[in-house]
């Protein structure tokens, strides 16, 4: 498979920031970039440094391996260790001589190379160029990863970690979470009777219209060809159930082919609710609880939304094991991601007592 990805070595956004003590030195380094096209900063000291990695998220670090308030090698790991700049390629700048032992300590601390001052504009920009351009080659594989190619929106791998994290929140800080499951009514059909084209067509709407509601506390994802899910936090059961239903009736009030024959489509919403006390909860319990209320959801009449709490307890409707979106169990171990659950030794689904909001 060709790797698409945006080579942002020399363009105007690519931000390299230089965290050096000596205010020539990184004068002499900032010009070279601004001069190649490159946008720069500078930190003097490893505090404004880690401040500026946090607040502007540069490209690239350019680190001089001497600080007054700490070593570089010190900041370098630090850097790598915070989730938000891990991958944050650094290049450290030193006064020594190049040495075996110096590189190797640069390696170790997790930097990406060492430029020895005064540094060679002609090493200085090619070294930068490469880290750049790995970068975005990283970047463009990590989406493929994780993004659902089709959408834009997470894939189903993706959307069970963040569902595996909201449950995870929920249970340490005892709060309300949600997940909602949505269908789109009769894909198949429309894929048989307008053609494939024109079914991609209406996922993609119905993906573009999720993406709008999206934020730190509503995540989503695509988890089959015509199946989205949404997980909520910091929620309310109104303001859920709110939700499916704005999407409900947003989608099936656009026009598709409105010039020649305008055509309408639905989808059913199913919701569910972990408010956090439930030890055994986890991802897979959630998208079966989702998984009941969108069946009925789908029964005539269709598009509609039904939450799992409003349903009877005592007739809740059985979703067959292939219908549902929650991971198959009867997989051998070596066989499952790294997502426990239980019923991980082939045991059916645990018996579901509904949760009230």
């Amino acid at each position: 498979m060709e790797i698409e990805f945006n080579d942002t070595s020399r363009d105007d956004h690519s931000l390299v920031l230089v965290i050096d003590h000596d205010h020539a030195s990184a004068e002499a380094v900032i010009q070279q970039l601004q001069n190649a096209g490159y946008r720069a900063a500078w930190a003097d000291n490893a505090a404004a440094g880690m401040l500026m990695i946090e607040r502007f998220r540069p490209n690239a670090v350019v680190l001089d391996m001497n600080l007054a308030d700490m070593s570089g090698l010190a900041l370098c790991k630090e850097i790598k260790e915070r989730m938000m700049s891990a991958d944050t390629p650094v290049l450290f700048l030193s006064s020594s001589p190049r040495s075996d032992d110096l590189i190797q300590h640069c390696f170790d601390a997790g930097g990406h190379d060492v430029l020895i001052k005064p540094v060679s504009r002609v090493e200085l920009l090619g070294r930068i160029r490469v880290v750049l351009q790995e970068q975005a080659l990283r970047d463009a594989y990590r989406r493929l990863a994780v993004l659902d190619q089709l959408t834009g929106l997470a894939n189903r791998h993706q959307f069970f970690l963040y569902l595996t994290d909201a449950v995870m929140a929920s249970k340490r800080a005892k709060t309300d979470s949600f997940l909602i499951l949505a269908d789109i009514d009769n894909l198949a059909l429309v894929n048989e009777k307008y053609g494939h084209e024109f079914g991609d067509e209406v996922v993609l709407t119905f993906a573009r219209l999720i993406k709008r509601v999206q934020s730190p506390t509503c995540r989503a994802g695509r988890i089959g060809g015509e199946e989205f899910a949404i997980v909520l936090t910091d929620s309310t059961p109104e303001r859920a159930v709110a939700l499916a239903e704005r999407l409900r009736q947003t989608f099936a009030s656009i026009a598709f082919d409105a010039r020649s024959q305008p055509k309408h489509f639905y989808a059913g919403f199913g919701v569910a609710h972990y408010d956090g006390h439930d030890p055994a909860f986890n991802a897979d319990t959630f998208m079966l609880k989702s998984d009941i209320a969108l069946f009925v959801a789908k029964e005539v009449p269709r598009g509609r939304v039904v939450s799992y709490w409003s349903l009877d307890p005592n007739s809740l409707p059985v979703v067959a094991p292939h219908k549902r979106h929650a991971r198959i169990r009867q997989r051998r171990r070596t066989q499952r991601s790294f997502l426990s659950a239980p019923g991980a030794d082939g045991a059916e689904f645990p018996s579901i007592t509904p949760t009230q909001p």
